[in-house]
């Protein structure tokens, strides 16, 4: 235990911390080169849809489930919710946010 909390827990809480820093960082390098490329985004959605018509992003799907993860972590207090968001992240996201890094 620290600070009252278990280790799992930390990691959880941690990889879930990187996971929404990389979700902002992922969209607005897109909206960078949309804005480029004179298209505006004006969010997130917008800038993943710029990044599929720009052929930045290959895989449409994983990028919507992202987003959609994206905005249940505000609820990570529900542990089971949060043990499927960070088996996601470690098992999909992850290579996705690491080819979106190899492109841009």
């Amino acid at each position: 235990m620290i600070n009252g909390h278990a280790p799992q827990e930390i990691l959880t809480a941690a990889i879930i911390q990187h996971f929404e820093f990389c979700f902002e960082l992922a969209w607005k390098t897109l909206q960078h080169f949309a804005s480029e490329q004179a298209q505006e985004v004006r969010g997130p959605r917008d800038a993943f849809a710029a990044g599929v018509v720009l052929g930045i992003i290959q895989d449409d799907e994983v990028w919507r489930s992202i987003l959609s993860d994206r905005h249940l972590t505000v609820h990570t207090y529900n542990e089971a919710l949060a043990s499927a968001i960070t088996q996601r992240i470690t098992t999909r996201y992850l290579a996705a946010f690491k080819g979106l890094a190899a492109k841009v």
